[in-house]
Parts: C-alpha cells; sequence; structure tokens
C-alpha cells in the first residue's frame, strides 16, 4: 500500500508510525510547505496513493482541485472540536471519501446535510506515556490542561473545578497549563515530562471542553497508558469504550470528584488495579496502531458511513 500523510505537525509520532507501517507513506507537513498544494499535485504525478490521510483543522490550507488529482481513498480526520461544527468541514466534504471526527456529534452533522463521515478517536504516543519511567511527583493528583476563559461550553466549569481542587486539604493538587491565573509548570509540548508528572500522581483528571458523544481529547490515553487512575468527567457514551470502575471511574459533579479522589487514597489497592486494567486497555486497543484497523473496518463497510 501506498499512503500520503499531509500532516499538521512533527509531535504525533505514533500516527506517523501506524501510517507507515500501512505501506510505503510520503509525508507533507502542510504547516511547513507555503506550498503545500503544489507539492501535492507533484507527488500525484509520479505516485499511485491507496490512501491518502489528511490531518485538516484550519480551512483554506488545501484546494479541492488538488484532491482531484490524487487517486487512492481519500480521508480528512481531525481531533479539533469547535462548537457549532465549522462549515469549511461541510464544504470539503464532498471532496474527500470520509471525513472522520473525534466525537459523534461533529458525525451526525455531516450525516444529517448528507455527507460520508465517521468515527475516529485518538490514539496516543504508547512508547513515552507507559507505566515504565522516571516519576516525578508534582502532587497526588495532577491535571493537565490550559485555561481559556468561557471560550468553550465546559471552560467554566474547568475553572470551578481547579478552583475547588485548589482549596483542599486533604490531597495535594497541581494543575499544568497555560492561561491559569495563577503561576503553574507549563509542560505543553513536553510530552516526556508529563508522561514523567502522570507516573508520580496518583490519579489524573480528564475533563474536556465540550460534552460531544465518546469524545475526549488525548489527555485520557495519555493517562491510561503512563498507569495512572484516570478519573474522567462522565461524558455521554463513555460506557461504550470503558468499564467504569473497572478502567477508569467517573465522575459527574465536582463534590462527587472530591469524595472519589479521597476514596482512592484511602483505597491504594482498589486505585491500583482500576489503574493496572486501564494501562492494559490503553496499550492494547487504543494505540494509534488499533486506530488504523478501525480506519481499516470504516474503509471496508461503506454501508455504515451515512
Amino acid at each position: 500500500m501506498k499512503v500520503l500523510y499531509v500532516s499538521l505537525g512533527d509531535h504525533q509520532h505514533s500516527l506517523r508510525k501506524a501510517l507507515a507501517s500501512l505501506g510505503e507513506m510520503v509525508e507533507v507537513n502542510w504547516r511547513k510547505d507555503p506550498n503545500v498544494n503544489q507539492t501535492i499535485r507533484k507527488l500525484a504525478q509520479t505516485h499511485q496513493f491507496d490512501l491518502c490521510f489528511f490531518q485538516l483543522q484550519t480551512p483554506d490550507i488545501i484546494q479541492p482541485d488538488t484532491l482531484k488529482v490524487l487517486s487512492g481513498y481519500k480521508v480528512n480526520w481531525t481531533g479539533d472540536v469547535r462548537f457549532p461544527t465549522p462549515k469549511w468541514y461541510l464544504d470539503m466534504a464532498p471532496h474527500f471519501d470520509i471525513t472522520l471526527f473525534t466525537n459523534e456529534f461533529d458525525v451526525q452533522v455531516l450525516r444529517k446535510a448528507g455527507l460520508k463521515a465517521a468515527y475516529l478517536p485518538m490514539g496516543f504516543e504508547d512508547e513515552i506515556f507507559t507505566p515504565d519511567g522516571p516519576k516525578e511527583h508534582l502532587a497526588d493528583v495532577v491535571f493537565m490542561a490550559n485555561n481559556y476563559g468561557s471560550t468553550f461550553p465546559l471552560s467554566k466549569y474547568r475553572m470551578e473545578m481547579v478552583q475547588e481542587l485548589r482549596k483542599q486539604s486533604h490531597f495535594s493538587f497541581a494543575v499544568c497549563g497555560t492561561g491559569w491565573p495563577f503561576t503553574t509548570q507549563n509542560l505543553n509540548q513536553k510530552p516526556v515530562r508529563e508522561a514523567d508528572v502522570y507516573r508520580g500522581a496518583k490519579m489524573a483528571i480528564n475533563l474536556s471542553h465540550f460534552d460531544y458523544p465518546r469524545y475526549s481529547s488525548g489527555r485520557m490515553f495519555n493517562i491510561l497508558g503512563s498507569g495512572t487512575l484516570c478519573l474522567s468527567q462522565h461524558y455521554q457514551g463513555i460506557e461504550a469504550d470503558f468499564k467504569i470502575g473497572t478502567q477508569l471511574d467517573t465522575f459527574r459533579s465536582i463534590p462527587e470528584l472530591i469524595e472519589m479522589i479521597r476514596y482512592y487514597l484511602r483505597n491504594d489497592m482498589a486505585r491500583m488495579r482500576i489503574a493496572a486494567n486501564g494501562c492494559e486497555l490503553a496499550h492494547e486497543k487504543l494505540t494509534w496502531k488499533n486506530r488504523m484497523e478501525m480506519l481499516q473496518s470504516i474503509i471496508h463497510q461503506p454501508e455504515t458511513l451515512s
């Protein structure tokens, strides 16, 4: 198989490796190539691609005429989420064979418009986020996230959660990221250190900006892969992918989260058992290699796309 990977950066090594494992791969980084459309058209003259995997989450990058000259099955996948679903996704969708999202809300928006779309969640850097490696203890409980004020639906809720956890005297808590109204450590683009911090904590929190069906950012998978107990917001459809109380645990309110943290601090065996189960799941079924297997199933089951 010959694969064209139109990437948005150099940071997703496991995704690149998973695509390369499918066969001969050519990568074009659209963020670094100001003439990306010309580059792709030239490649189309000399390569018969079987799969073209685009990672577009910004409009006006790839021209429809560029897609027309490419051979093979054309996919656009994004891990980005915005509300409402950006119109340019709907405009570009007819030029791809399938548009893939990490949530089912956007999938349904496109399908209701008569466009082909499917759900393909994120993978994670499984060679970095492992239970083996150095441990950096910042706190018993950690939350890796940036603060964007009230930009997104759950942004205020995230701030309320952080403020309440910072008040607690029964456990130590640390938030890492940018935009917070207090001093924090910024571990963005530092995945190795992020993994060290997860391994050094007893629990880590997953709370995304959106409560969309089956949506979580990559934060959840990083936590699970590191072998740390993941306490996640109870988002819609989480039961379809995880066994709650066995592979992770979920909260529906801030008071419930606080009680949950206290419980797992008192019950080390339960905490470690769930963390181990979640870690096993992550490395067996949630990697980018697994996601490429899901992609192959999507491609070969066209009746499920609309």
